[in-house]
């Protein structure tokens, strides 16, 4: 079994002791204890490989929602919901609000991002269907991107990059993270890599750094 499935039972089992029949738990602690999980290391993509599938994508769409997922380490469901008015040109920020939690969070806006954002905005949105709804990746019916269509776009950019899969749309998002962490930035927490990408802590993202160095 899971060491998850285990855990369960171990659970039930220390509550129906302790709790139920409030009998003494110490030798039961001792004597049922609760399995560790097992620590997998993602695979990473190198530099050349994510500039392969970045640039992949023959949509500006497509090169532009992932380009946002990279440059601001953003998770799926954040990029998916970006307004036009989360666009701030003047001070070069992105406003993130249906961020994980419902916290809200501005990033900076690279100038290679901005102009993604300007030439796909002027190739499929300026002028034609859809050109007043807010949100910056349109999907149907005047709805933001779905789910599937944004993993999709990912998926195919692999595909036609030649790229072996290493893993899901969400590897992009944490590149700033590994950056960061290369740099020996301090990555204690609450500190600014964390609060920018949104996450309580990036310890988990300092094992994946570490072992794909």
């Amino acid at each position: 079994m899971s060491a998850s499935s285990v855990n369960i039972a171990v659970s039930a089992v220390r509550f129906l002791y302790a709790v139920t029949l409030r009998r003494e738990t110490v030798d039961l602690m001792t004597s049922v204890p609760r399995m560790k999980h097992t620590i997998r290391r993602a695979e990473i993509y190198a530099r050349s490989e994510v500039e392969a599938i970045l640039s992949a994508p023959r949509q500006p769409r497509d090169r532009a929602f992932l380009m946002t997922v990279y440059a601001c380490g953003l998770r799926l469901a954040e990029t998916r919901h970006l307004k036009t008015s989360d666009i701030d040109r003047a001070r070069m920020q992105l406003r993130v609000r249906k961020g994980k939690g419902g916290k809200e969070r501005v990033l900076p806006l690279s100038n290679r991002l901005l102009k993604e954002l300007g030439d796909y905005w002027r190739a499929q949105r300026q002028g034609k269907w859809g050109d007043d709804i807010p949100w910056l990746f349109l999907g149907y019916r005047a709805e933001p991107i779905c789910t599937t269509s944004g993993q999709n776009i990912f998926y195919r950019a692999v595909k036609k990059s030649g790229v072996r899969y290493k893993g899901g749309i969400h590897t992009l998002r944490h590149y700033p993270e590994f950056s960061a962490i290369r740099s020996k930035l301090t990555v204690a927490a609450p500190n600014s890599l964390s609060m920018s990408l949104g996450v309580a802590s990036v310890s988990r993202s300092t094992r994946h750094s570490q072992s794909n160095a």
